[in-house]
């Protein structure tokens, strides 16, 4: 044990002691910076028209959604709405630049917003729409139920977001969740950068003492193999969750710091109104920090894995790049559905809101679990599937040699 420590030490030193570590880590934080603060960069454009700066229209709207902050989604805030949208006139093409809509309208566009995401009622819709609140209901039980048909749930499937709809504490209740959405929206980014991060950094932990032929040198230590090929993956995996850590770190950091913390306890539905677990936004970015940083250690795996089979940290690099790259660009056909829901739960496309908190689920002797729940374990099994391969390559190698 205490030779595999002081090999683990070692191979930790080798990495963090690598300048294009270093470099790719600064340029992945300005990433994330950009990634979180973008929202409030630049001009607001209707259609040609420069309508305000972005950093301004969060301002005066953070003002509006404090007034609401707090209160129920009940008959009353709806028909406040509906009456304030009402005053906007229906011959305005540009109904956002209209003075009727700044003065009464943009004070209720957050739950506007909102009763739009989860009724999928059009703009104009909206404005016929006599507000409701136990229709508001059944047009997202309707909303939810043609989401389910389109996914191509079972009914076991069907019947337990049932469940966990009824289980939502009604009415609603309007909180500010702006970073909290920044967060679910930037994670997709933000893994993306974890992955490629890992592909860079440790495409090379294996295959340079083959390029650099010190590999029979290394391999020959009385310690043995397993200690030296171990504690290579142990500070992979290591990197691999402290560079996660650090990015999605920084990422909260930026998003608190900017639009602020409140609305911990508010409902998830509040931003993914499609989502029927009873969960908080405040339980969502535990959730989201744990996925990030178990993707991160099947995927250290993996690229290490390969930079042993290939002997070449850039083919290496190429294979997992562009397999990041292809998930990126590429999907597959819901009408598929073990086909896509593998292709979604894979370790290059898991990181994106949809997929972390998809509707598909894992069925084990009747009971179900989410992607949420069942990814992260299915990855730490995989983890030690393709660790144990790597350690056959890895002794099969020495006994071959050169």
């Amino acid at each position: 044990m205490s030779n595999l420590k002081m090999l683990y030490y070692y191979e930790l030193k080798k990495l963090w002691k690598r300048k294009m570590i270093w470099v790719t880590l600064l340029i992945f934080l300005v990433a994330t910076a950009i990634t979180m603060l973008g929202e409030l960069i630049g001009y607001y454009y209707i259609g040609s028209e420069k309508a305000d700066t972005k950093y301004h229209m969060f301002l005066v709207d953070r003002e509006y959604q404090k007034q609401l902050d707090g209160r129920e989604i009940d008959q009353s805030l709806l028909e406040e709405m509906s009456d304030a949208y009402g005053r906007i006139p229906m011959t305005a093409e540009k109904y956002s630049l209209t003075e009727e809509y700044q003065k009464y309208a943009r004070p209720y566009c957050a739950v506007f917003n909102f009763v739009r995401d989860t009724t999928r009622m059009t703009v104009s819709e909206m404005m016929q729409w006599i507000p409701d609140l136990e229709d508001f209901y059944r047009k997202r039980q309707t909303m939810l139920e043609e989401d389910w048909e389109s996914c191509s749930l079972s009914d076991g499937e069907k019947e337990f977001w049932r469940q966990k709809e009824a289980e939502l504490e009604v009415p609603f209740m309007y909180r500010i969740t702006e970073s909290y959405n920044m967060l679910l929206q930037g994670v997709a980014t933000v893994g993306v950068l974890v992955l490629l991060s890992v592909s860079i950094c440790l495409s090379g932990v294996f295959a340079e003492e083959h390029t650099r032929r010190t590999d029979q040198l290394i391999l020959c230590s009385k310690h043995g193999k397993d200690a030296a090929y171990w504690a290579k993956v142990l500070a992979g995996v290591s990197f691999a969750v402290g560079v996660s850590f650090l990015l999605f770190t920084f990422a909260a950091i930026l998003a608190f710091g900017v639009y602020g913390a409140e609305g911990f306890d508010a409902a998830f539905q509040l931003i993914f109104a499609k989502y029927s677990y009873p969960i908080t936004v405040g339980q969502m970015v535990f959730i989201l920090y744990g996925c990030v940083m178990v993707t991160a250690v099947i995927f250290s795996v993996f690229v290490m894995v390969l930079s042993e089979l290939f002997h070449s940290g850039i083919a290496t690099l190429a294979v997992t790049s562009g397999m990041i790259i292809l998930s990126m660009i590429c999907s597959v056909p819901v009408q598929y559905r073990i086909a896509a829901q593998i292709w979604n739960w894979s370790p290059s496309s898991f990181l994106a809101p949809w997929n972390i908190f998809d509707v598909w689920m894992v069925s084990v002797f009747g009971h179900y679990f989410t992607a949420w729940q069942a990814v992260p374990v299915i990855y730490v099994v995989i983890s030690v599937g393709i660790g144990a391969i790597g350690k056959i390559v890895y002794r099969r190698f020495q006994v071959s040699g050169r």
